[in-house]
């Protein structure tokens, strides 16, 4: 749903989501690739809901997102490493790229093991910004306490105690210990801040895209965990 919206996005604003795909305005052909990534983006949602060529779709959801990752966020990063925002930005394309290639995975059958093992590493690169969103949660706590709900308390807590969630999580991805539960529960975490935070600041600026890019990046990243976590074995 979230990479459909994200498609939807762009077709009204008639422009690329600045957060998630910063491409250059003097980038040649922009106005058509615009168009192009679009329709890319939700005819690949639509094959995956009716699973139709899913494991295709997800595998060039994933491909894309990576490429961004690759050759324009981390350029960014480059540019200004002391930016938290670029990290976060760069980062949650990473993990959406990294899901769409774990759901290619497991969406696929009779696939050569060379396949198999490029594919099954979308968990992992999932995993990699996690442990990056942690991380930034502890340098930017002060900041990040700030975007909290207002009528929630102890907001320097909750910045820490979702840092350390964070963080957890990726270490149960890569161990592959209680990665089931952990990931549930960092699925329901994203759910919650979709709804709780995210949609009504979006409601609230009906016109602000980087609002509403923010609440379908978090449940694009409530999808994922929960995808995982559904792929593992019980007690895993």
């Amino acid at each position: 749903m979230s990479i459909a919206v994200f498609g939807i996005q762009q077709f009204i604003y008639n422009d690329f989501l600045p957060t998630l795909m910063p491409i250059p305005l003097s980038f040649s052909g922009r106005q058509f690739l615009i168009y192009i990534i679009s329709i890319v983006l939700i005819i690949a949602s639509i094959c995956i809901v009716i699973k139709k060529m899913d494991r295709l779709a997800a595998t060039i959801i994933g491909i894309l997102f990576l490429l961004l990752f690759l050759t324009i966020h981390l350029a960014k990063i480059f540019a200004d490493p002391h930016n938290g925002g670029l990290w976060a930005a760069a980062f949650e394309v990473f993990a959406i790229g990294g899901g769409a290639l774990f759901l290619a995975r497991i969406s696929s059958t009779g696939m050569n093991k060379t396949q198999n093992a490029i594919i099954r590493t979308g968990r992992y690169l999932f995993a990699i910004s996690l442990l990056v969103f942690g991380i930034q949660h502890f340098i930017y706590a002060d900041y990040i306490s700030t975007l909290i709900t207002p009528w929630i308390p102890l907001k320097l807590f909750w910045a820490y105690f979702v840092g350390l969630a964070f963080i957890a999580t990726s270490v149960s991805i890569f161990i592959s210990i209680k990665t089931r539960l952990a990931t549930l529960w960092l699925g329901i975490m994203f759910l919650l801040w979709f709804l709780i935070l995210h949609l009504p600041r979006a409601v609230a600026d009906m016109h602000n895209e980087n609002e509403w890019t923010s609440a379908f990046v978090a449940l694009a990243m409530c999808g994922i965990s929960f995808m995982i976590s559904a792929s593992q074995p019980k007690g895993k």
